[in-house]
């Protein structure tokens, strides 16, 4: 099985209340709101999320025709109420997927992909077991000395996925979570170009790394 996380940033330019990445972008404050994990094998993934309790939509035939004719469609689901930007909505493409994303994969500060994301958890062991029946292996214990803060990694080919939980008071993942911001706190994109930090309130409330 073939899974690929990747992130969705989004900038709402229209009313949609209903939208369920509204609260995310106009009330809790923005920033990186969602992400995904591609798969060969939606119909199955879907089944073990809705084994786990996750809230969802159903799956949802999606497609769009490209400037040039070109005719794309996908399957996905969206993940609602706590597990919105906690647990991953899942796409599969019927096109190829080189078709669906941007052909230029270069850019001038250098990044080659990610490296990792790191979601703020509330309750650690919700998302480690429905993680680990989704991915098939538990995650392996990690602590974050600079963020005070302790939870699990899951390897997902090249990208790691982290879940912290504050260790005491003083993490910054702690006022993250009081504020009901959203979940996803942090992203490290691996790069060949300059290395730095843009802290959260440079990034909209997120931790954003160039390594």
């Amino acid at each position: 099985m073939t899974r690929t996380s990747s992130i969705s940033c989004i900038h709402q330019i229209r009313q949609s209340p209903n939208h369920y990445w509204w609260d995310a972008v106009h009330v809790k404050g923005g920033g990186l709101i969602d992400f995904c994990l591609r798969t060969d094998d939606i119909r199955g993934d879907y089944a073990i999320f809705e084994e786990q309790g996750v809230e969802m939509s159903p799956l949802v035939g999606l497609s769009r025709v490209r400037f040039d004719g070109y005719h794309l469609s996908w399957l996905n689901n969206e993940i609602y109420g706590q597990y919105q930007g906690l647990i991953p909505f899942i796409i599969e493409d019927e096109t190829a997927r080189e078709e669906r994303v941007p052909k230029e994969t270069e850019h001038e500060n250098g990044v080659m992909g990610i490296e990792s994301i790191t979601l703020a958890a509330r309750d650690l062991d919700l998302a480690s077991r429905i993680m680990q029946a989704a991915l098939s292996k538990p995650g392996a214990a990690v602590e974050d000395e600079r963020l005070a803060a302790r939870g699990l990694v899951f390897e997902l080919g090249s990208h790691q996925l982290e879940y912290l939980t504050p260790a005491d008071m003083s993490s910054p993942l702690h006022e993250h979570i009081a504020r009901n911001r959203p979940v996803p706190y942090r992203i490290r994109f691996k790069t060949a170009g300059a290395k730095f930090i843009a802290a959260p309130q440079n990034a909209a409330g997120s931790l954003v790394e160039f390594i």
